[in-house]
């Protein structure tokens, strides 16, 4: 799926001396990566960030030229209704990918809190990747913020009693150590 340049960087297989390219439609990024850095966490998480972002960039950029391509000349309704078809047909692979990078840290904060979303909630048959529904995104986002507020009420819980003792303590040494 992605091209050879990309999956070079994502292995990490890259040497100073090499010189790996990231395809955008229209511009040839040339990008040099020294292999003392291909070990470092920090540069290997940037590194998949701005390929991930070009590929958002380029996904959202060719999706648009081609509804507005097909939608440019239409201007009854039918003519529009069978626009909107062509240019669906046409972009369906490619929205699909752009849904499934764009849930990626979705999906990732999901899977680190131990969220099992219901399948009802996904949308994409075989050949396309299982994404997730407008309504999924929605759940997801309202299940994850309700369990990381949880969380936070749980340890304020048990901290503040305990900040409570503390200052309570202080206060008593303060008066005995005055006198």
């Amino acid at each position: 799926m992605n091209p050879p340049a990309l999956e070079t960087i994502l292995r990490h297989q890259v040497s100073f001396e090499q010189v790996t390219e990231v395809w955008s439609r229209n511009v040839r990024n040339t990008v040099i990566i020294p292999r003392m850095f291909s070990k470092w966490f920090w540069a290997q998480r940037r590194r998949k960030r701005q390929i991930k972002l070009a590929r958002i960039a380029e996904l959202q950029k060719k999706i648009s030229e081609i509804w507005e391509a097909e939608t440019r000349n239409a201007k009854t309704r039918e003519a529009r209704e069978e626009a909107f078809g062509i240019a669906n047909a046409e972009t369906e692979y490619d929205q699909n990918e752009l849904d499934s990078l764009l849930q990626e840290n979705l999906m990732r904060a999901a899977k680190k809190i131990g969220l099992a979303i219901p399948a009802n909630y996904y949308e994409g048959e075989w050949p396309l990747k299982r994404t997730l529904s407008y309504e999924g995104v929605v759940w997801t986002r309202r299940e994850i913020n309700k369990m990381r507020r949880a969380n936070f009420k749980s340890w304020s819980e048990i901290i503040v009693p305990i900040l409570a003792l503390l200052v309570a303590l202080v206060s008593v040494l303060a008066n005995i150590f005055r006198r």
